[in-house]
């Protein structure tokens, strides 16, 4: 497993059920320190599962806003991995 020293992910949708933690999933499957959140307010009375705060985004080095795609979905998986090592190569990583 790879951990990335100083980089941690936060990836962020709309209610926090579906998108962002489909990505959090892949990445900390692939070794990376990995949250997820949602943004919209109107899902805040108790449908979302953690609503994005300044501590997440202090907390962040790398913010991801999640396309519309549904819920753990083999393409959405291959979108996550492949816009992740994406991102990664611009750091210089091969795995």
């Amino acid at each position: 497993m790879l951990i990335v020293a100083d980089q941690r992910w936060l990836f962020v949708c709309s209610a926090n059920l579906q998108r962002s933690p489909t990505a959090e999933y892949v990445a900390r499957k692939r070794g990376f320190l990995a949250t997820s959140c949602g943004t919209s307010r109107r899902f805040s009375e108790g449908l979302v599962c953690v609503q994005i705060s300044e501590a997440l985004i202090d907390w962040s080095t790398i913010i991801v806003c999640m396309e519309a795609h549904g819920v753990y979905e083999p393409e959405l998986i291959a979108l996550c991995e492949s816009r992740i090592i994406e991102t990664l190569k611009k750091y210089r990583w091969s795995g």
